[in-house]
């Protein structure tokens, strides 16, 4: 038995040294046409192939977020629920989170806790150690669409578009940045009005 492992285990060495060669050697072949400046064509299947397959949703898969430290990967569905997989050895779930009553349509990650968007019009604070619901957030009055975390405030965008004052690119849409060290509980909520020009005073933070 020992033997079998063993002899399992330098096979699956030597085909990861294979990879690795392999990838490293067509890495360098782009580097340097890249410096001579012709890139040229890649057909990816030459250079990636498949490892495994994730499968347990029962509706399509709207998100993706993948954990820093790259072993776990979090995956939110029309199924209403966030699902938990192995990325290094299994390719298996390792755990279902439920708590929102709508499609899953955004995921976010800072630190170590997951934000998960949904439908409902709510924001489901996770602990990724413990993979436990830490808060709801209801800020939004439609689905939420996508979060974006950025030097330890979270943004969430919801229905309609964004406008930022001072831009002509968006227009009506409430942007909400909720501070992450207070788990959400005081959001400050900036309402950008559609009848704002870059000449006009930016709007006053409610909170």
């Amino acid at each position: 038995m020992l033997d079998e492992n063993q002899s399992k285990l330098s096979e699956d060495l030597m085909e990861f040294r294979r990879d690795a060669s392999m990838l490293n050697d067509e890495l360098s072949h782009i580097n340097a046409r890249l410096n001579m400046g012709i890139l040229g064509s890649y057909d990816p299947q030459q250079i990636f192939k498949c490892k495994g397959t994730f499968v347990g949703h029962q509706g399509p898969v709207w998100c993706l977020c993948v954990y820093s430290t790259g072993d776990l990967l979090f995956s939110g569905s029309s199924d209403k629920t966030i699902k938990v997989w192995d990325t290094c050895t299994t390719y298996k779930c390792q755990k279902t989170l439920e708590g929102h009553d709508g499609i899953v349509l955004a995921l976010c990650i800072q630190g170590n806790k997951l934000y998960s968007g949904s439908a409902d019009c709510t924001i489901i604070v996770w602990d990724i150690q413990t993979l436990q619901k830490v808060n709801t957030i209801r800020a939004h009055d439609n689905p939420v669409c996508t979060l974006v975390s950025s030097h330890n405030m979270l943004f969430s965008g919801s229905l309609k578009a964004i406008k930022f004052p001072g831009s002509d690119l968006f227009s009506g849409m409430t942007v909400l940045l909720l501070p992450l060290e207070s788990a959400t509980r005081h959001p400050v909520r900036i309402q950008c009005s559609t009848t704002t020009r870059p000449s006009e005073p930016r709007p006053k933070l409610q909170t």
